[in-house]
């Protein structure tokens, strides 16, 4: 992983860790929220926490399938976990929406890092036979014609 960002990877984890072991049952509970709605809660933040691992790992990685790696193994890894803790329950159809939000932040963050390059390259339109000179004319010209010119990459 990128040095300057390989720990970010790691402590998003550890958060992600914390937060998928803790009792959020109980708390949805006494907030007035009923049982199914509070299951449906708790798969939206298992799927939108994953969707932020994968993309996260992508984005700050040297090396996508290590990423992904590390980033799939985590959420079997801890529905193991949680069907030891008491008030939790692993379930096989979290670790689907936990590999599904893995996948998706995976694609979601490459294809933002491909626009991303795609727009750093960008055509100047530039009027020929015109000498503008920004400080001598306030950077006005009376050329009505512009013509592209080869890209610039900044």
């Amino acid at each position: 992983m990128n040095r300057r960002g390989g720990w970010i990877c790691w402590l998003y984890l550890a958060v992600l860790t914390v937060l998928l072991i803790v009792p959020v049952g109980p708390v949805l509970h006494g907030a007035g929220v009923g049982p199914s709605r509070a299951s449906l809660l708790m798969t939206a933040g298992h799927a939108v926490g994953y969707l932020l691992a994968g993309a996260l790992a992508v984005a700050v990685s040297w090396s996508v399938r290590l990423a992904l790696t590390v980033a799939t193994l985590h959420g079997p890894a801890m529905e193991v976990v949680q069907a030891f803790v008491p008030w939790r329950n692993g379930e096989v159809s979290d670790v689907l929406v936990d590999l599904l939000g893995v996948a998706a932040g995976a694609v979601l963050a490459s294809w933002y890092i491909r626009w991303r390059q795609a727009s750093a390259t960008f055509t100047v339109l530039k009027p020929t036979g015109c000498s503008v000179h920004p400080q001598r004319d306030g950077g006005h010209s009376d050329c009505s014609t512009a013509r592209p010119q080869a890209g610039l990459r900044h």
